[in-house]
C-alpha cells in the first residue's frame, strides 16, 4: 500500500511541475531581430550592402594577429594582448578574409 502511494505521489508531482498535460496551452515564444542580430548568422556579420560597406569599412579597426591568422576588434580581449611583432591594423573586413584571415570567436567581428 505504501509503494502506491509513493508512486501516486511521484505521478502527481511529475503532472504538476512537467510541461506534459493533455490539455496544455503550448506557448510560443517570439524573437523579434534588434540592431544587434541584423546582418549576422551565428552571430559573425554577412555581407553588408555597398552603403553599409562604405561606411564599416572607415570606422571599424581591424586588429590582425599575423602569427594566428585571426582578426579582431579593437575591443576584444585577444586584440589588447597581442605583441607588436605579430599585430597589425586594417579597417577592410572584406580584404582581411580574402587574405586568408578569420574573425575571432570571442568578440566576431
Amino acid at each position: 500500500m505504501r509503494f502506491v502511494k509513493i508512486m501516486l505521489l511521484c505521478f502527481t508531482l511529475c503532472l504538476a511541475f512537467c510541461s506534459c498535460k493533455g490539455d496544455a496551452e503550448v506557448k510560443q515564444t517570439v524573437i523579434l531581430p534588434d540592431e544587434n542580430t541584423q546582418n549576422t548568422v551565428n552571430g559573425y556579420k554577412t555581407e553588408p550592402n555597398a552603403d553599409e560597406t562604405e561606411q564599416s569599412d572607415t570606422q571599424t579597426l581591424y586588429i590582425v594577429n599575423t602569427s594566428s591568422g585571426k582578426f579582431h576588434l579593437e575591443t576584444c580581449r585577444y586584440a589588447k594582448e597581442l605583441k607588436d611583432e605579430s599585430k597589425d591594423e586594417s579597417r577592410n573586413r572584406e580584404k582581411l578574409i580574402a587574405d586568408g584571415y578569420s574573425p575571432c570567436k570571442v568578440c566576431k567581428p
